[in-house]
């Protein structure tokens, strides 16, 4: 299972998006997964973000995260969203970019 998932599951998410293009003209779209990794991985996303977006919270220092898939960056964005007082940004080029969690600037300026 590990070779089909790949580190990160880069191999996966890359058979996904091949599958994808080439029935892109069809309107289908495609999900490729193995052993519920997908899942499990969004648990864990999170977790995480809910856990760096607590320790923002209580310190007040902004959290890098380490580099992530689109996909995976907006699940952070997402669960971020529902925690009051905080905001993610992105930062840099793919296959590098990152997010940055914290606290929401809710000042007029």
């Amino acid at each position: 299972m590990r070779y089909i998932i790949g580190e990160k599951g880069n191999t996966l998410n890359n058979f996904e998006y091949l599958i994808s293009v080439l029935r892109k003209f069809k309107n289908i779209k495609i999900v490729v997964d193995s052993n519920n990794y997908k899942e499990k991985r969004e648990i864990s996303l999170r977790e995480l973000a809910r856990k760096k977006g607590k320790i923002v919270l209580s310190t007040g220092n902004a959290i890098k995260l380490n580099p992530m898939s689109a996909r995976e960056r907006k699940i952070i964005h997402e669960e971020v969203s529902f925690m009051h007082g905080l905001k993610t940004e992105s930062f840099g080029e793919e296959p590098k970019r990152y997010l940055v969690i914290k606290k929401f600037d809710n000042k007029i300026k």
